[in-house]
């Protein structure tokens, strides 16, 4: 595993990913997969900005509801595979330490949401968009800045 870059270690990088899906479920995939250099990633990033204003409508459902909650597990496991695969380690601990980030993320941000309006009167979109700001800002500094195709050629 690389061990020369600086900075976390992949597999707390997975895990951080993975509780970056737990909050918004495209963006830690768009940016890990932006960063690894993969043209998908565009198109996720895409999804991803999609993501980020249907969390403000109303008829959102529940991150802890079943189906987004797996799309959350699925989103971490895939986005800690990545970054895990990026420097040779071992994509299934990546996977997993993702998934269990996504757990937590989603927990975590659910609650702190609720304790965020409820308690301190927040208003929900104003909580919304810093929860946005944590998700993107964390995934970057996680990931580190998108790969270029002109930066891998050479």
């Amino acid at each position: 595993m690389d061990n020369q870059r600086p900075g976390l270690h992949p597999y707390l990088r997975a895990f951080g990913l993975g509780v970056v899906a737990g909050l918004r479920s495209i963006t830690a995939p768009a940016v890990a997969t932006l960063g690894a250099g993969h043209g998908a990633g565009r198109t996720l990033a895409l999804v991803a900005a999609g993501e980020l204003i249907a969390d403000k409508l109303p008829a959102a459902p529940s991150r802890l509801a079943p189906a987004p909650l797996v799309l959350r597990i699925a989103s971490g496991g895939y986005a800690g595979s990545t970054m895990v695969a990026r420097h040779g380690g071992a994509r299934r601990t990546g996977v997993l330490l993702g998934a269990l980030g996504a757990v937590a993320g989603a927990l975590g941000g659910f609650y702190a949401r609720r304790a965020a309006v409820d308690r301190l009167g927040l208003p929900e979109v104003a909580v919304a968009l810093a929860e946005d700001v944590l998700a993107v800002g964390g995934a970057l500094a996680i990931c580190g800045p998108p790969t270029r195709p002109s930066d891998r050629d050479g």
